[in-house]
């Protein structure tokens, strides 16, 4: 994976967990441990919930 795409994907990630906060998707205060969540764990299934 090159730079770029790396910062293109963490950039989306980013824009799309802000789209969620002030669309009311998700409560402003999981904001962060969200995106660390997916920064570090990527997109499970459901069995992170097991690793927090």
């Amino acid at each position: 994976m090159t730079t770029a795409w790396l910062t293109e994907a963490f950039y989306s990630l980013v824009v799309g967990a802000v789209w969620a906060v002030r669309s009311g998707r998700c409560a402003q205060r999981d904001f962060v441990p969200m995106v660390i969540r997916m920064v570090l764990l990527g997109a499970c299934n459901g069995k992170d919930e097991q690793l927090a």
